[in-house]
C-alpha cells in the first residue's frame, strides 16, 4: 500500500487514492489485513487522528451439529483485550451479558446466530477448532452468555451483518493461541475519515465491494 505524496505512510494504512476525496463521519472502520498480528493492529491505533482502537482476533471453528456435521458458515471471534464490546463497537444486548474475559466457556452471539442455530442464553454450544489445514482439532464446549445485536446487522449493511456471529473470551483465544486465528483486525475510531468521491457515489452494493479502497485518515 503507497501513501500519496506529503502524506505520512504509518502502519501502512494510508492509501493512495487518485482523485478528488470526500469526508466521512462513520463512527467506526474496521482495518483488516491477512493475518497481520497483533503488533500491527496496535500501530493502527497510533495513528493520527484515531480516538481509539480495540482489536480482535478470528478463531477458525465449527459448530458441531446434531449428528457430529460441522457448520462452517459462522464467525467466531475473539476480543484481544477488554475494549472490543465494552469500550468500542458496544451491541445492544437482547439478553444475557457479553462473555466474561476470563472465562473460556463463554460465548455470546448475535441474533443471526440465535435465529439459524436455535439458541439462547443458557443453550450449550459445541464447536470445534481447529488449525487452517484442518489439522489439530479441538472440541469445545461453550455457554451461551448473551445475545446481542450488532451495530452493522440491525439492517445488514456489509456481508459480515448477514453472517452469524459468535463472539468468544480473550481467554479462550489465548488458550488456543495463535495457530488457531482465522483473522485480526482492528476497529478504529477517528474524527472523520477522508475516503475517494467517486466511492461515495457509487451504490450501495458496489460500495461495499470498493471497499478495500477506503482506508485514509484525515488529521488536518
Amino acid at each position: 500500500m503507497g501513501a500519496p505524496a506529503g502524506e505520512p505512510h504509518r502502519a501502512g494504512v494510508v492509501l493512495a487514492h487518485p482523485g478528488p476525496r470526500a469526508v466521512s463521519h462513520a463512527a467506526s472502520v474496521l482495518v483488516s489485513r491477512a493475518l497481520s498480528g497483533v503488533s500491527y493492529d496496535a500501530a493502527l491505533g497510533t495513528l493520527p487522528g484515531v480516538a481509539a482502537s480495540a482489536s480482535a482476533f478470528g478463531i477458525n471453528a465449527a459448530v458441531a451439529e446434531a449428528g457430529g456435521t460441522l457448520d462452517s458458515a459462522v464467525t467466531v471471534f475473539a476480543p484481544l483485550d477488554g475494549r472490543y464490546g465494552r469500550t468500542m463497537e458496544i451491541p445492544k444486548m437482547l439478553g444475557g451479558r457479553l462473555p466474561a474475559a476470563d472465562a473460556p466457556g463463554d460465548v455470546a452471539v448475535d441474533q443471526v446466530a440465535a435465529s439459524v442455530l436455535h439458541l439462547s442464553v443458557g443453550s450449550v454450544l459445541r464447536l470445534v477448532a481447529f488449525y487452517p489445514d484442518g489439522s489439530h482439532t479441538r472440541r469445545l464446549t461453550e455457554r451461551v452468555t448473551g445475545i446481542f445485536v450488532a451495530s452493522d446487522s440491525v439492517v445488514p449493511v456489509n456481508d459480515l451483518g448477514e453472517i452469524p456471529r459468535i463472539m468468544a473470551s480473550t481467554a479462550l483465544y489465548r488458550e488456543l493461541g495463535p495457530a488457531y486465528e482465522a483473522f485480526d483486525g482492528a476497529w478504529l475510531s477517528a474524527w472523520r475519515w477522508l475516503i475517494p468521491a467517486a466511492l461515495v457515489a457509487l451504490p450501495a452494493a458496489r460500495r461495499v465491494a470498493a471497499l478495500p479502497a477506503i482506508v485514509t485518515l484525515r488529521t488536518e
